[in-house]
């Protein structure tokens, strides 16, 4: 389950990189958290 984790921390920091806006990268990362299951 900690690969879970770490590939959410992941994809949310890769979409913070890629959206200039951090208000859009913080959404889609929650949006991330949301959809995996939890650890």
């Amino acid at each position: 389950m900690r690969t879970i984790q770490l590939a959410g921390g992941g994809a949310a920091d890769a979409f913070r990189g890629v959206f200039p806006a951090e208000e859009a990268g913080a959404l889609i990362g929650a949006l991330v958290e949301r959809l995996l299951p939890p650890a």
